[in-house]
């Protein structure tokens, strides 16, 4: 993927494996690893009015996964994953049943993915946060919500890293006939971190050399969570 000219420069590519089949994917990479994890159940709700033309889906799904660092430092992290889909319907359920007309829109369309962890050796308590949309089906073809954007951010409450997603390969293309997906980590404008999560065969991590091992095993794990949501 296309990285920050700096970092590329004071980093070494750390290449990431899956082990294993498991729910919550064991990947491995330099001296981090998944060690175990633990699939949720996502419980959806749908709420549609019969006179309403609005129609409501809500799905949340929790999982979590034990990390470790050079072989002695553990991360216990915690994941929810959150969307919200509003769809404004046009014409009512009455309608739609019986004459089969639907002229539907997407309202709100978006999901939220969230990391709660803590290194066992540090008070510290890390939230990594993405709000994004996604495309949802609607008479047979797939709408966006055009008014959410992707933001993302890694916080302890006093610092705050920025995360961008990144959709281009190192010459600065992207195609659909070969996709790339990644997330790269910002403080104040400056690139410290960054992570691969697609194509899942070449899954890569970035740390910029000049962290401290705490902050090295920080963004290791947040790397790891954001695998671990894509595969």
């Amino acid at each position: 993927m296309k990285l920050d000219t700096g970092l590329k420069e004071t980093s070494t590519p750390m290449a990431a494996k899956r082990k294993g089949i498991s729910t919550v994917g064991k990947y491995e990479f330099g001296p981090y690893r998944i060690v175990s994890g633990k699939g949720g159940v996502t419980n959806t709700r749908t709420k549609t009015g019969l006179i309403s033309n609005d129609t409501e889906i809500r799905s949340e799904n929790r999982y979590s996964f034990v990390f470790v660092g050079n072989g002695k430092d553990t991360v216990i992290a915690n994941i929810s994953e959150n969307s919200n889909i509003e769809i404004d319907d046009r014409n009512n359920f009455i309608f739609r049943k019986i004459f089969n007309w639907s002229d539907s829109e997407i309202i709100e369309a978006m999901e939220s993915f969230v990391t709660n962890f803590s290194p066992l050796h540090s008070d510290a308590k890390w939230d990594l946060v993405l709000v994004y949309p996604i495309p949802v089906e609607v008479d047979g073809y797939y709408q966006t919500d055009q008014k959410t954007k992707f933001h993302g951010i890694l916080s302890d409450g006093s610092t705050e890293i920025e995360i961008r997603h990144v959709d281009e390969w190192e010459d600065g293309k992207t195609t659909i006939f070969n996709p790339t997906e990644g997330f790269e980590f910002f403080i104040n404008s400056r690139s410290i971190a960054a992570v691969q999560v697609f194509p899942i065969n070449k899954m890569f991590v970035w740390i910029h050399q000049d962290m401290n091992e705490d902050m090295k095993l920080v963004l290791a794990t947040a790397a790891a969570a954001l695998m671990v949501k894509t595969f």
